[in-house]
């Protein structure tokens, strides 16, 4: 397939901190995102972290996020013909949007050791992922393209610890992921 296109995108962000006193930060932005075929999309940000107790603080996020699809997952012509498969990019993609949220917990009660637990979740529309368009057969290749699921979500929490020792550093994570389509 051939064929000529142009594209431009420019993003602008700001960001500000907010010292309220001590123990509170509040840090808000937005990102700003123009693509020339899909318009503008503002991306606001708002991060919030307390201090409950000197080894002690809670924080929390809730965000949007945006992201157009690239030239690649649009118009992609990809064919191994010694496998047997074709990757074909899909013009009809609508650019991903996405909402946010965590919330975390930091307890260090000596300065050699700390522990975070966070849990989040991001709800998601169009996302943009791979699908198979037609299997194999006696007659041709199988075809994959790229396609927007309506709507799926990610969630899940994470456990890091951390100590070091001298010159060692020892650090140890678990991360549970839930996901759906």
């Amino acid at each position: 397939k051939e064929g000529d296109s142009q594209r431009s995108r420019q993003s602008l962000y700001f960001q500000e901190q907010w010292l309220p006193g001590d123990e509170l930060s509040i840090i808000g932005g937005v990102r700003l995102d123009y693509d020339s075929w899909f318009g503008f999309y503002p991306t606001p940000k708002l991060s919030v972290r307390y201090e409950l107790t000197p080894s002690l603080a809670v924080s929390s996020s809730y965000g949007l996020g945006y992201r157009a699809p690239s030239f690649k997952e649009m118009f992609i012509f990809f064919e191994n013909t010694g496998v047997g498969y074709v990757v074909t990019g899909n013009p009809e993609l609508e650019p991903e949007k996405m909402r946010g949220l965590n919330l975390g917990l930091n307890y260090s009660p000596v300065p050699v050791f700390s522990l975070r637990i966070n849990g989040y979740r991001n709800d998601l529309q169009n996302l943009i992922t791979v699908g198979t368009l037609e299997e194999s057969g006696t007659d041709g290749p199988s075809i994959f393209s790229y396609l927007n699921v309506q709507k799926a979500y990610t969630q899940g929490t994470e456990l890091n610890a951390r100590a070091v020792l001298r010159t060692v550093m020892l650090t140890a994570g678990y991360a549970l992921t839930d996901t759906k389509d």
